[in-house]
């Protein structure tokens, strides 16, 4: 990584999109200021491609939050599942702003129309069942839980009903309002207090969706981890289904999905929770949106 990280402060203070040094040639991909990622070749053929990837230096502690989940997945099996974590700086570049670097991950990002390739969402979800193996118990990285984590239902539901008080303060739309509290009362009604037994905890990924996974040469490959922790893992599966890049799939392949991931992981109630998450996302959006 030699000549990397001026390369790096150069090009964020100069707000620049592209920037070649004696040693790197780095490229902006994302324009946003936060999650701000740079694509990284290096001039000298002996170095891989790495990324960058700024964060805002928050509470949440995203940036740290994501290096530690991809330590935890490196330790359990390297190379197969995100790309390598490298490097975590804090306030390198300014006070508020962290720098992840990682190594580049090739490959291509998954689409889907009408309906589902199951050879291909078979091994996807076959590799997301390697994550959700690794359990507290089974690594010494150091994790929270993950930002979606919430032991039970009724948890969750608090949480909205106070972001619902705050748009009640901020005098957001009445209509809109009215609309997302029928909403979260119909989704409280239907909801169980709590689960039969206790939900399994695993490392899920917290931000699980299309847009987050790339295949190539039938290998699936998770980034963007600075969701991630311990959490139900059905809150990934949940996650996906209510994502705007699954909207366009069919209930019947939704319900193959479910399916087929409570069949790998041979969990009963796994269908279950999956529903009781979705609707609770659903019931977020609306708020967020508000």
């Amino acid at each position: 990584m030699r000549g990397l990280l001026p390369a790096v402060k150069h090009i964020v203070n100069e707000s620049k999109s592209s920037y070649t040094s004696p040693f790197w040639t780095l490229t902006q991909m994302t324009g946003d200021l936060n999650h701000r990622v740079y694509h990284c070749q290096s001039t000298q053929d002996a170095q891989r491609d790495l990324m960058v990837k700024l964060f805002e230096h928050t509470d949440e502690k995203l940036a740290w939050r994501e290096y530690s989940a991809l330590r935890t997945l490196w330790a359990v099996d390297p190379h197969l599942l995100s790309p390598a974590p490298l490097l975590l700086l804090e306030s390198y570049i300014a006070p508020e702003l962290d720098v992840l670097i990682t190594e580049w991950l090739d490959g291509t990002t998954i689409t889907i129309g009408e309906s589902l390739n199951k050879m291909q969402w078979t091994t996807i979800l076959h590799t997301l069942a390697e994550v959700h193996q690794i359990t507290p118990e089974t690594t010494r990285v150091k994790l929270p839980d993950s930002v979606m984590a919430f032991d039970q239902p009724m948890d969750f539901i608090h949480r909205l009903a106070l972001g619902l008080q705050v748009l009640r303060d901020e005098q957001v739309d009445r209509d809109l309002l009215d609309f997302v509290d029928k909403a979260l009362s119909h989704v409280q009604q239907h909801l169980p207090q709590k689960w039969a037994d206790d939900a399994p905890k695993t490392l899920i990924h917290g931000d699980w969706h299309l847009h987050n996974f790339v295949m190539d040469d039938e290998t699936v490959r998770f980034f963007d981890w600075e969701m991630a922790g311990w959490g139900d893992p059905a809150m990934d599966i949940a996650l996906l289904l209510t994502h705007e890049s699954f909207a366009d799939v069919n209930l019947y392949d939704q319900r193959w999905l479910v399916e087929t991931y409570r069949e790998i992981q041979q969990d009963e109630t796994f269908a279950q929770r999956v529903d009781v998450d979705s609707q609770r996302l659903v019931v977020e959006w609306f708020l967020f949106q508000a």
